[in-house]
């Protein structure tokens, strides 16, 4: 049964969600027949039936390194959704739910070594141009405070106090980016 015949719960996507993390987050391989168990959970979980993530969870919670991350990566995930911080993943390149769960279901399930494979397809590495530079990392900063003084002070007091706040924001900006550093480092 393909992704697109199956339907995956809010739950169950978060599960998904924490174990793939939780997968990232192992030293070594999991042992053989818990491997071997998680694939049988796994293809249980692909046919839909009806009590596969129970088996999942189960299998998951037989394993203590395995189980400690997956809770820390459910609390971690619960914590966002009570910020409404559920958008932004755990380092994780996806974009969506369905297309953790197309990977979860097309790599993972099958594969012989899910540590490996998670982390293998977790550490894609980026293109050069997405790597950040700390300048420009500050630089952006700077502009975002700018813009966003400069449009509050537009919305309180119109032009001028675009201006103001707009050149307020501009300094506090730089001096956080550059300033507060190296005012520090000289105490």
């Amino acid at each position: 049964m393909g992704l697109s015949q199956m339907t995956v719960s809010a739950n169950n996507a978060v599960d998904i969600k924490a174990l793939v993390y939780a997968l990232t987050q192992q030293r070594e391989p999991l042992p053989q027949p818990l491997q071997s168990s998680l694939q049988e959970a796994g293809r249980a979980f692909q046919q839909s039936e009806p009590d596969a993530d129970y088996q999942l969870r189960e299998r998951i919670e037989s394993y203590g390194p395995l189980e400690s991350a997956y809770r820390s990566a459910l609390e971690t995930l619960d914590r966002q959704y009570d910020s409404q911080e559920r958008i932004k993943s755990l380092s994780a390149p996806f974009a969506s739910g369905a297309s953790l769960d197309w990977f979860f279901i097309n790599d993972v399930i099958p594969a012989a070594d899910w540590v490996a494979t998670a982390k293998q397809v977790l550490a894609v590495p980026r293109s050069p141009a997405a790597k950040s530079d700390p300048l420009w990392e500050k630089l952006n900063r700077i502009a975002v405070m700018t813009i966003g003084g400069a449009s509050l002070g537009a919305a309180i007091a119109q032009l001028p106090g675009a201006i103001i706040v707009g050149l307020s924001a501009l300094l506090y900006g730089w001096y956080i980016s550059f300033l507060k550093k190296s005012i520090a480092k000289n105490l």
